[in-house]
């Protein structure tokens, strides 16, 4: 039975790496880089940057309300009203408990 080229060229590469490369290397290399993460300061940060961009979608679409009622474009109004991002679509059921209070 004949292997294809992918195969055997696994097969020679596993072979390789369990003959020269150390068991705690072939460990660590497999587990990936040893990365120290603050978790709750990630999620802070990530909060607060949540948070800010939906304040900065909530200015873009009253902005876009506002061109439209000013050009009486009702149809525009409509539709900027039932965007599935709008704020008042969106609820607080989402941001975290922080966002909350910054009010």
């Amino acid at each position: 039975m004949r292997h294809s080229a992918a195969e055997t060229a696994l097969r020679n590469a596993n072979r390789h790496r369990k003959a020269h490369l150390p068991a705690q290397l072939r460990a660590k290399l497999i587990a990936g880089p040893d990365i120290a993460l603050d978790l709750e300061r990630l999620r802070e940060n990530e909060s607060q940057s949540l948070l800010a961009n939906l304040v900065a979608l909530r200015h873009r679409l009253f902005a876009s309300l506002d061109v439209a009622e000013e050009a009486g474009d009702s149809a525009m109004v409509a539709r900027v009203a039932r965007s599935p991002v709008a704020p008042w679509r969106l609820g607080y059921e989402g941001l975290p408990d922080f966002a909350m209070t910054a009010a």
